[in-house]
């Protein structure tokens, strides 16, 4: 996986962790029930955090073989050809 897909991967579930025992905290329950919370909020953002990781990384695989087919036979088209070429990537990218 890439560097900057590990270092998007890190920011989400930090942001998550984060979010979830600030929420946690400034709830009002027992010092029990709060570290019973936390545990399950770190628990559930793990899990999302992993099942997010998994469709990133399939994004990602997915974009590649379709650069390789728009991309394919580039040595012998004209600027505008690979211009709209790159155009169509870029919509791709959009909607992946």
């Amino acid at each position: 996986m890439e560097d900057s897909t590990k270092n998007i991967l890190i920011a989400a579930g930090s942001g998550i962790a984060v979010g979830a025992i600030l929420g946690v905290l400034f709830a009002p329950s027992s010092g029990e029930e709060t570290r019973e919370k936390i545990a399950s909020k770190a628990h559930d953002a793990k899990d999302t955090l992993l099942e997010k990781k998994d469709e990133i990384a399939e994004n990602i695989i997915g974009l590649q073989g379709k650069m390789k087919t728009l991309f394919k036979d580039t040595k012998n088209l004209t600027k505008e050809e690979l211009e709209s070429k790159i155009k169509e990537l870029e919509e791709i990218i959009k909607t992946a």
